[in-house]
């Protein structure tokens, strides 16, 4: 992959991790405020993985496990479908 190719995955990836650290947080703590333990725990696992691909994905990327270009644009898909599922179940009021 090219220099130009991880810089805007890079990119991608932080300003997704910055999205889902941010309105996440407080969209799963307005959850919990409204839903029962199960859920919100449900909830917060899901966040957590949300938050920890994105790592993960920025080491693949940048140590060379992640060179073919179709792989690496179906990793940074990861997110966005995680990011969607989250915040259309969890995190609907992300209102401080």
């Amino acid at each position: 992959m090219s220099i130009a190719g991880g810089i805007f995955a890079t990119f991608f990836i932080f300003f997704s991790f910055t999205w889902a650290l941010l309105p996440g947080g407080f969209g799963i703590l307005n959850f919990k405020k409204k839903h029962g333990a199960l859920l919100y725990f449900v909830g917060k696992l899901l966040w957590l993985l949300l938050l920890l691909i994105h790592p993960i994905i920025l080491y693949a990327l940048w140590n060379g496990l992640l060179n073919n270009k179709e792989i690496v644009f179906s990793w940074l898909f990861i997110p966005l479908v995680l990011q969607i599922l989250f915040f259309t179940i969890f995190a609907r009021d992300v209102g401080t």
